[in-house]
């Protein structure tokens, strides 16, 4: 198994046991088929006790689990905010935190990195209205956030959730 982790922070965002397709729909990025998941929680269990004869049964009430999308909740991922403003400020410092990083370590990347992250902050700043950021459960900002877009399981987009691919190393297990 492939575990897709972010350079700068080590964060696991996503593993190859989900449908991933790479340089989807841009050159760099990492597109994740996604869908709505019910995370389970403790609840109504048979703990092995035999019901009383002479009380009234008592009404369990089943307790609530999170609701959401399978990759955010199987890796804790955690939502962040940003006005469009605030992301291309954002972007803009990791990105050339990245590039610092892209030069030590794989220099013949360079050109492909900086071509490939030109578009993928277009693209971001183009469907923003419909993006949803996510870093680790850290809090650890110092990544390139995870994206999701979710146009509902019933839709034809469906739900999506997008990393670039530079910022990414695997590592198998």
């Amino acid at each position: 198994m492939l575990v897709y982790k972010d350079l700068m922070t080590g964060t696991e965002f996503v593993s190859d046991s989900y449908p991933i397709t790479l340089d989807d729909p841009h050159p760099g990025m990492i597109k994740i088929k996604c869908c709505n998941k019910k995370e389970d929680s403790v609840g109504d269990y048979d703990i092995g006790a035999n019901a009383s004869q002479e009380e009234e049964q008592e009404e369990l009430q089943e307790a609530e689990g999170k609701v959401g999308v399978n990759v955010v909740l199987d890796f804790k991922l955690e939502e962040t905010t940003m006005s469009k403003k605030d992301v291309k400020s954002f972007m803009k410092e990791r990105m050339k935190n990245l590039l610092k990083l892209k030069m030590e370590k794989d220099p013949d990347s360079v050109k492909a990195f900086k071509e490939d992250s030109q578009k993928y902050m277009e693209w971001i700043l183009k469907n923003y209205d419909d993006i949803q950021f996510y870093i680790g459960n850290d809090f650890n900002d110092e990544c390139i956030p995870a994206i999701v877009i979710n146009k509902g399981e019933g839709s034809e987009e469906g739900i999506h959730m997008y990393c670039f691919r530079h910022a990414m190393e695997t590592e198998k297990f």
